[in-house]
């Protein structure tokens, strides 16, 4: 499968098990798209993103990896915590309902 498969199913994945999360009424209800959450993202970027960034340091640096999946890995996880912290700033500016809100209804 190629690179660009993969990522297309990872991202059709990751919008359908989103789109389901809200339709969940108890915590039973998430681990099924939370599971294929966690599965598509591992397909798009350990098959995507992390072997470009490994061509982008060979084409114009010394073939040192490790720094480069490190600082990629790192901004991947920072792209999660302060999507959280945007998440629930919008909650407390009266903004739409997050996911802990439907789940204590």
């Amino acid at each position: 499968m190629g690179r660009w498969l993969s990522s297309l199913i990872g991202m059709v994945v990751i919008g359908v098990c989103l789109l389901a999360i809200p339709f969940s009424r108890n915590i039973y209800h998430l681990i099924a798209p939370n599971f294929g959450l966690g599965f598509a993202i591992g397909m798009v970027v350990d098959s995507s993103m992390m072997p470009h960034m490994g061509y982008l340091v060979d084409l114009r640096h010394v073939s040192v990896y490790g720094s480069v999946y490190a600082i990629a890995d790192v901004a991947f996880c920072l792209g999660f915590a302060f999507g959280e912290r945007e998440r629930e700033r919008e909650r407390e500016r009266g903004g739409r309902r997050g996911r802990d809100d439907i789940m204590t209804d």
